[in-house]
């Protein structure tokens, strides 16, 4: 029979009971995170949580992806219950090695020697300062938004429209990681500037289908003097891009995937007046739809100068090798979130981009046009910032 008071410690140190223990808490964060929004004070804590406990699965992301083939919601929760259960096993292993090692020295009673305590030091030492790091980037900086400013000058801009702000408003990912206070904020950074234009570059939401409708109207509380434009990110078309399209129009966001407006002094229109209009240009996601720039360019004039959204900040490459007669003036995108880490000395060790860090953030000179990337409001994949705060973008356009 064994004894109850070894019970405790054998459960804690029982890597099955662990596992399940982890698979369930990491279940139950991520199927409630988006229902707990509207939870006061208790929002940022369980946040904190379901990002904690992401991080400590993310080394077990990849082996788990390919062993469920994971592509998509309907593999989603097999594939975070294999993660966390391998997750836990690991972790349920190592305590238990660490523990052994402890009872055993007691035991023994051997005084550990002069080498041996300077490296347990150093092994706490540097413990010590992972965590404090890791728990900085997992709950302090995702936080941390900031504003950040541009001054541009558009060849052929009318005189009239000298000085038009734009507000960027790039991959919020409203879902497990994101709350809604996190989006309001972004947005009141952006209605405090007084903006002409918000334009909005897509990844409104995070891994749930559940979210669109949430995520989208935090979007529309943006206001402007002439409203708001948007295209779709790769996360909308993984997750439902014609419920987010008529999410955002009912919201009255203009949608322009493959499609354009003009803007004037008078506002957004159709149709282009000559020497008085901004053409505002959209390409679909370079991941998950088509990039027509005949549509994109129906009706624009040689001479109107012309500011194009698109998600993805690698479409000016792909657009340079395939319609190089195509012209725009200025690309606004994101999608990279300045990589989420970067080290100092080292900089962005992960950027998603088939360019390297090229198109990790800020005002970047692509093959034919000028790309303005922005690093993003909210997190993806791994739930932390590290040296990449988030950002809204206000941009400013001067006539030459």
């Amino acid at each position: 029979m064994p004894s109850w008071s070894r019970l405790p410690r054998r459960l804690i140190y029982s890597w099955p009971a662990s596992a399940l223990g982890l698979a369930g808490m990491l279940y139950l964060l991520n199927l409630q995170a988006i229902h707990l929004n509207s939870w006061g004070p208790l929002t940022s804590v369980f946040m904190g949580a379901t990002r904690i406990v992401d991080v400590l699965c993310l080394p077990f992301t990849g082996i788990a992806g390919v062993l469920v083939h994971h592509t998509g919601s309907r593999h989603g929760l097999l594939f975070q219950l294999l993660r966390a259960i391998m997750a836990g096993m690991f972790y349920a292993t190592l305590a238990r090695s660490v523990a052994r090692r402890i009872r055993l020295r007691v035991e023994e009673g051997v005084s550990p020697g002069r080498r041996r305590l300077l490296v347990d030091a150093l092994v706490l030492v540097a413990g010590t300062m992972a965590a404090g790091v890791g728990g900085w980037a997992t709950l302090v900086e995702p936080s941390r938004l900031r504003v950040r400013r541009y001054e541009l000058t558009l060849i052929g801009l009318p005189p009239a429209l000298d000085g038009l702000r734009i507000g960027q408003l790039s991959d919020t990912h409203y879902g497990p990681y994101v709350s809604a206070a996190h989006i309001r904020r972004a947005v009141e950074l952006l209605n405090a500037e007084q903006l002409d234009l918000v334009a909005m570059t897509g990844d409104y939401l995070h891994r749930s289908s559940a979210s669109i409708a949430t995520g989208i109207a935090l979007l529309a509380e943006a206001r402007s003097r002439f409203g708001s434009v948007a295209v779709l990110g790769n996360a909308e078309h993984w997750r439902g891009p014609d419920a987010c399209q008529a999410e955002l129009r009912r919201h009255g966001i203009h949608v322009i995937d493959n499609d354009r407006l003009f803007l004037t002094t008078e506002g957004l229109r159709d149709h282009e007046l000559p020497d008085q209009s901004l053409a505002v240009c959209g390409l679909g996601d370079h991941w998950g739809d088509v990039q027509d720039t005949d549509a994109a360019l129906r009706g624009v004039s040689e001479g109107c100068p012309r500011v194009v959204l698109t998600h993805n900040p690698d479409t000016a490459e792909r657009m340079h090798r395939r319609r190089p007669e195509a012209r725009f003036d200025l690309q606004l995108s994101g999608h990279t979130h300045g990589g989420q880490v970067r080290i100092p000395g080292l900089g962005a060790p992960a950027v998603p981009s088939r360019y390297g860090r090229k198109y990790a953030g800020g005002l970047v000179q692509g093959p034919s046009w000028p790309v303005l990337v922005s690093r993003g409001v909210g997190v993806s994949v791994a739930p932390m910032r590290l040296g990449v705060l988030p950002e809204v973008v206000v941009l400013t356009l001067r006539s030459a």
